[in-house]
């Protein structure tokens, strides 16, 4: 989460959004255990899906959390990304590629 901040703030919002999905089921409990585990505040939009699990079906997730999806301005996932250590980088290159298209 961290990094994904890090991204935010460093990306022109304009072109690029960064949007948390979370699937707890419980969205108190996922705010406390986020404001309490993350040592930077995440100032990015976080949306709570776990009771509906809307998101979930449509992108398939289930296997690998955290997992990271990105998508292009037609609503395609041009990218996923299942929270290995070299991803970060990956996902930093991929949005960057994006915005030049």
């Amino acid at each position: 989460m961290s990094e994904l901040e890090r991204i935010w703030q460093s990306v022109d919002k304009n072109v690029v959004q960064i949007i948390g999905v979370s699937i707890d089921t419980d969205d108190n409990l996922t705010r406390k255990t986020m404001a309490e585990e993350f040592p930077v505040q995440v100032t990015f939009p976080m949306v709570y899906d776990g009771k509906a699990a809307k998101l979930q079906g449509a992108f398939r997730v289930g296997g690998t959390v955290p997992s990271t999806f990105v998508i292009d301005k037609q609503g395609n996932v041009r990218f996923y990304f299942d929270g290995s250590p070299d991803d970060m980088e990956r996902l930093e290159h991929a949005i960057r590629a994006l915005v030049k298209e």
